[in-house]
């Protein structure tokens, strides 16, 4: 009898200790997922936005003039910035329902609408990209601080019809929008930085974001965009010093 105690003991404690290392384990690897999508994703191995065509806001965001900050900084120096900006990056997606889809270096893609659009997707991407000059603004008080130049970001956002996918190959994916409206968010950041501009968005956005919200923006007409034959209507608002718009991303 005691012998089976014991058996059965360390039976139990082996099943614990294996279960608690599980649990750390998705622990670990959830920490590379956004929040939004950890439930779905983790329900099914074809998630049920997969393919599914709606509307929704895309955002990008890139720091001005960052290739010159990097060199300046040096690589190590470089990562603990990029950190710190992406941190930044991810509260501000948060706080406004939106999915930080990938960062590519000084710059990210953000998603309003994943894993399943909302009614307020296109005016949370205009609250995001408001909170995320608020937060530089902080952090430009910290830089400050700590002896180094402020940063300047550029924001482009648009909202249209995209296709919910599940992209990549057999042994990883990630969930994204394709369209065209990923396109022209990403070619917006051309005419910022042209027209020495903190923030340019679509007449679309504007229009389903509905009254009351960018209100200090400025009409800047129909634009035609490198690589698209149709124009697109935007409006911008100025960097408040046009110098700090200036540089390579």
């Amino acid at each position: 009898t005691t012998l089976l105690a014991a058996l059965l003991t360390a039976t139990l404690c082996g099943g614990a200790a294996r279960l608690l290392l599980q649990r750390q384990a998705a622990m670990n690897l959830a920490q590379y997922q956004s929040p939004l999508l950890k439930e779905v994703l983790a329900a099914s191995a074809q998630p049920a936005f997969d393919g599914s065509a709606q509307a929704a806001a895309i955002l990008f965001v890139d720091v001005a003039n960052f290739t010159t900050r990097s060199a300046a900084l040096g690589h190590a120096a470089t990562a603990v910035f990029l950190r710190r900006f992406h941190k930044l990056i991810e509260e501000a997606a948060t706080a406004h329902s939106g999915l930080v889809e990938h960062y590519a270096g000084d710059g990210a893609m953000v998603c309003f609408g994943l894993p399943r659009p909302l009614p307020g997707d296109a005016a949370n991407a205009l609250r995001c990209a408001e909170a995320l000059f608020a937060a530089v603004a902080h952090l430009n008080s910290e830089l400050s601080a700590e002896g180094q130049p402020p940063i300047a970001i550029r924001v482009t956002a648009h909202y249209g019809q995209v296709t919910a996918a599940v992209l990549g190959g057999t042994l990883q994916g990630h969930v994204t929008f394709v369209g065209d409206v990923v396109n022209v968010t990403s070619r917006l950041q051309e005419v910022a930085k042209a027209r020495a501009a903190e923030l340019v968005v679509s007449d679309d956005l504007v229009t389903a974001a509905g009254s009351g919200l960018g209100r200090d923006l400025e009409p800047a007409g129909p634009v035609v965009l490198r690589g698209r034959d149709a124009v697109i209507s935007v409006w911008v608002r100025p960097v408040p010093d046009p110098a700090r718009a200036r540089g390579e991303t």
